[in-house]
């Protein structure tokens, strides 16, 4: 089971070119679609409940399980990871990948709050610094969970001002010293925010990872 988990304002279509690609002998995609503007760490609780249920079937012979994130979806599978690590850890949660994930916050929404008639609860956990990225920096990431951090550095836009980006989220967000230290493996990918999902290199990439989780079948020839 691949659990697929959209960022702001995403859809499960955004992870269309990468489905495309899974081998459905072997994989399920299945996608976490949540109204991204509540607050991060109830969203972080209702995947951890959906994890939780699933590790409960797996222990009969139940499927295996992958989570992959892009962009604030990171935000919230890290929350529910960090839920998942405060009891028996499931056995069924195999790895976890994020694409594009601003675990530093966005500084930048900080003036959306200050200057918004309305504020949506996310906005105001995205913005750094608030009290769920702080959180969420202060917990150890599991050591039993492999974790793949992809980033993306192509900022598409003609006028680029201020620090390096992908034109959405800055460099210095997606790679916080801290998140490195706990991935297996750090991956750029020259792409802009969105691009990453449907870059060549990066499906290629993803889809070997899926390969440690549950082995092709042997054939006799190569992998195509």
């Amino acid at each position: 089971m691949v659990l697929f988990v959209h960022g702001i304002s995403g859809t499960p279509r955004d992870w269309k070119y990468i489905t495309d690609g899974l081998d459905r002998s072997r994989f399920q995609p299945f996608f976490f679609y949540y109204p991204s503007g509540l607050p991060l760490d109830k969203l972080g609780t209702l995947l951890a409940q959906l994890i939780e249920t699933i590790d409960k079937t797996s222990k009969n012979g139940g499927p295996r399980i992958v989570l992959a994130a892009h962009s604030m979806g990171g935000l919230v599978a890290l929350s529910a990871i960090n839920k998942l690590a405060e009891d028996a850890f499931p056995s069924s949660l195999k790895l976890y990948c994020s694409f594009s994930t601003p675990y530093g916050g966005d500084e930048s929404a900080k003036k959306w709050i200050d200057n918004a008639p309305v504020v949506v609860p996310s906005w105001r956990d995205i913005g750094a610094p608030s009290a769920f990225l702080k959180d969420l920096a202060s917990r150890p990431f599991p050591k039993k969970l492999p974790f793949y951090l992809y980033f993306s550095y192509n900022d598409g836009s003609n006028v680029k001002l201020g620090e390096s980006s992908d034109g959405s989220v800055t460099l210095r967000s997606q790679l916080v010293p801290s998140v490195q230290t706990s991935a297996t493996k750090v991956i750029g990918v020259n792409e802009t925010h969105l691009g990453i999902l449907s870059n060549e290199t990066t499906r290629d990439s993803f889809l070997l990872l899926l390969d440690t989780v549950s082995p092709p079948r042997s054939t006799g020839g190569n992998r195509p």
